[in-house]
């Protein structure tokens, strides 16, 4: 988390809109504000945003306000920029998901994402607060949270002044808030001489929320200390609070005017202990990979492997089979099986002639019955 000054809330690009249940921070120019803030600089293409997000509560309650990133919204709304969106609600928790594609279809990439992400919560706020009235057309900015931008950087925060973050109030998250988890898989097992002859397997709900276990991220201590008087350090190194345990970028935290180096960890010398973020990516088997692709991808096919391993089929004709018959024939019989030929019936003057052994007609006459003609 960090912390916003009404006189710096001047200095944005965009903010989202307030209503008169609250008050207006830029009206207060000394004021804190408890802010969370994104930077979407390093994205170099907004497809690979499509299935993140992040969600946050207010310093006061649990309500999550979520945005998510996807590619093509059925019944979107359209901002008057272009941009499609969808708003929702499930209990006092509300949600946006953004359609990527309107958005670079109207000229956004990561330099002006966030304005464009302020614009559409704006269009979703009609002037009127009708936060948890009951029946009421509530939308995303009828709480607390607040959304504001400054060229690539997205500021999420409380819009009340000195409010702090207790428990899970006043949090910020890296995902969408109740995002799904779980999927829906259908595999065919197909005749390879003819592909209408199929089986189709059809598996529910396959959590993939299993997948944690095997992303490990981990915090250690680096080499090097950082004296509390350097103004910042080279790379991302974080300090440990000493209230909750929790890391915080000392870039970020160090410039505050409220920053005290005696809140965090420090050694026997008196400097802070400094951190970096690892994570290590491991397969179905355990074994370290080198990308979050090759995670989900060994998920996925082990996944596959156990269902189609762990299913039995059996097939039984409820209406009728073909079959191929073969025999011998056994010349001893008044009546030899002919296979594949039929049974004909062929009338002749002295009545109607019985062949049983296409095979013969015509030349034996012993193989036919015969039904003499008689008068009606």
């Amino acid at each position: 988390m960090t912390i916003l000054k009404g006189s710096d809330l001047l200095e944005m690009d965009q903010i989202s809109k307030l209503t008169s249940y609250h008050s207006d921070p830029s009206r207060n120019l000394n004021a804190k504000y408890a802010a969370a803030k994104v930077d979407f600089s390093n994205v170099s293409d907004l497809n690979d945003l499509v299935g993140t997000g992040t969600n946050s509560t207010c310093c006061t309650c649990s309500d999550h306000y979520s945005i998510s990133f996807v590619s093509g919204i059925d019944n979107a709304t359209t901002t008057d920029n272009g941009f499609k969106y969808l708003f929702e609600t499930d209990g006092n928790n509300l949600s946006i998901q953004i359609d990527v594609e309107s958005l670079k279809q109207n000229g956004v990439d990561s330099s002006n994402l966030t304005e464009a992400i302020v614009k559409i919560v704006n269009h979703n706020d009609d002037g009127i607060d009708d936060y948890r009235k009951e029946g009421a057309d509530e939308d995303f900015t009828d709480h607390y949270t607040r959304y504001a931008s400054k060229g690539s950087t997205l500021y999420v925060f409380d819009g009340r002044a000195d409010q702090t973050a207790s428990g899970s109030y006043g949090r910020w998250y890296t995902e969408p808030y109740n995002i799904k988890s779980t999927t829906d898989i259908s595999i065919n097992l197909t005749n390879p001489a003819d592909s209408s002859d199929k089986v189709s397997l059809n598996y529910k709900q396959i959590d993939f929320s299993l997948i944690k276990d095997n992303i490990i991220v981990n915090m250690t201590e680096s080499g090097s200390a950082i004296n509390p008087e350097n103004e910042s350090v080279s790379g991302d190194l974080y300090i440990k609070k000493k209230e909750d345990g929790s890391y915080v970028k000392y870039n970020e935290i160090r410039g505050n005017s409220d920053f005290n180096a005696e809140d965090f960890e420090t050694d026997s010398n008196g400097n802070l202990k400094a951190f970096n973020i690892t994570t290590v990516y491991k397969d179905q088997n355990g074994q370290s990979v080198s990308s979050l692709d090759d995670v989900l991808s060994s998920f996925a096919q082990n996944t596959v492997q156990n269902l189609v391993q762990n299913t039995k089929i059996t097939l039984a004709a409820t209406n009728y089979s073909t079959i191929n018959i073969s025999a011998d024939e056994n010349h001893s019989v008044a009546v030899r099986a002919n296979f594949n030929s039929i049974l004909t019936e062929k009338p002749y003057n002295n009545g109607i002639e019985i062949v049983h052994s296409g095979a013969v007609y015509g030349t034996n006459r012993d193989d036919i019955t015969t039904i003499p003609r008689f008068a009606m």
